[in-house]
């Protein structure tokens, strides 16, 4: 996980990621041959278990009568929920937690709010069958984008619900990589103009977006708690800003 030195002003990139990454250029070769082979694993046991659901623990469609919280897992674009297998085997040892590890619309492939809607009325589905239990929001990549959407929904809709915000390589503020894109014909056919315009870093929707989490909360709202997670050796994730917001008072 990157995390900014403590006292000292963040620049603004492109200088960011250079500014936190202090490895040797041996070391950075090393780190990304380790994390390509890692990468290769889990993209490779994702495919399996994506083709053989049976294999992956099953948690009922209804909630608990005696349910202590909700995780919710949400995978990032053209992903499928069998991205979270080590979770859920964990998960599966945890029977009064209930887990809803859906696969988004579109498997992400549309602008924000066509993609939360479903998810919020499941989640505000429990909130209301179980008022005062935590819920645990968790998603990478774009589904980091889509839980911080759902918290700041949830604002109120829900606002006697403790949230809890884990976003790994989460893209609050969109990415750089979607200039890329849009200059290689083939690849905008694969990203929708409503999702790229979002996705633009530093787009007017991603500037609303972090806007609104950074917000104070509403008065009388429940407890909220964030960690963002990102680590230099991600070359996908151009942007840490983007997967490391700050959110002051927070």
């Amino acid at each position: 996980m990157a995390a900014a030195p403590s006292g000292i002003e963040r620049p603004n990139l492109p200088s960011f990621r250079d500014w936190i990454d202090t490895r040797t250029p041996w070391n950075k070769v090393v780190d990304f041959t380790i994390s390509l082979f890692k990468q290769t694993i889990y993209s490779t046991t994702t495919f399996y278990y994506r083709y053989h659901p049976n294999a992956l623990p099953e948690f009922s469609q209804t909630w608990k009568e005696e349910s202590e919280g909700l995780v919710v897992l949400v995978h990032g674009l053209r992903n499928d929920p069998a991205c979270w297998y080590a979770q859920l085997q964990l998960l599966r040892n945890e029977p009064a937690i209930d887990v809803f590890a859906p696969r988004v619309l579109h498997r992400g492939l549309c602008p924000l709010a066509e993609a939360e809607e479903p998810l919020l009325a499941q989640i505000k589905d429990y909130a209301e069958k179980h008022p005062g239990k935590p819920i645990c929001l968790l998603g990478t990549s774009n589904g980091g984008r889509l839980v911080a959407q759902l918290e700041i929904s949830l604002r109120e809709e829900a606002p006697s619900t403790p949230v809890k915000v884990s976003s790994v390589a989460g893209v609050i503020l969109g990415s750089s990589r979607i200039a890329l894109i849009e200059t290689i014909l083939p690849l905008r056919y694969f990203y929708p103009e409503p999702l790229r315009n979002e996705l633009r870093y530093r787009s007017e929707r991603a500037t609303k977006l972090l806007e609104e989490l950074q917000a104070p909360l509403p008065e009388g709202c429940a407890e909220r708690s964030y960690e963002f997670y990102a680590t230099t050796e991600d070359l996908l994730i151009p942007d840490l800003d983007s997967t490391l917001p700050e959110l002051p008072g927070k």
